[in-house]
């Protein structure tokens, strides 16, 4: 006899042979006439002919998830938050600079590396709180030393 002859599920794209009535990998029904849109099964050397033949893999070989980087919030866009909220319940001059400088910072370094660091409203926040902090610090210190 020769080789036993091949088809390929239309489904999953799996090597199955032409006795078998469902597709081993998928399940789908082998015998299903391909003219109605539905799976079913094509001989291999269609798939030969033209250089498309799927790929198999190997059985055996564990599922590996595609690679995918997690986004890490920046720990400076986080400290420049709590310092600008610091600066308002503690020593209002120096948390507040500490709040504006880690806050551009921050983005600075979100903007570099978008895929890798997110955060960018913290340091925004911080920013946006720290300068209104110092504005309102230097604001006080005048008014002090203006009035007697």
């Amino acid at each position: 006899m020769g080789e036993p002859i091949q088809k390929v599920c239309l489904r999953c794209g799996k090597l199955v042979s032409s006795e078998d009535r469902y597709c081993i990998s998928c399940g789908s029904d082998l015998h299903t006439p391909t003219m109605t849109g539905e799976p079913g099964a094509v001989p291999a050397t269609t798939f030969r002919d033209h250089n498309t033949f799927p790929q198999q893999t190997p059985t055996n070989v564990p599922f590996a998830y595609p690679y995918y980087r997690l986004r890490k919030t920046d720990d400076m866009a986080v400290i420049s938050l709590i310092c600008a909220l610091a600066s308002f319940l503690v020593f209002p001059f120096i948390p507040a600079i500490a709040a504006t400088i880690l806050g551009f910072k921050s983005r600075d370094r979100i903007r570099k590396d978008p895929s890798g660091l997110e955060g960018e409203g913290l340091a925004l926040a911080g920013i946006i709180i720290g300068s209104i902090n110092i504005f309102l610090a230097v604001l006080v210190f005048i008014l002090v030393i203006m009035l007697p």
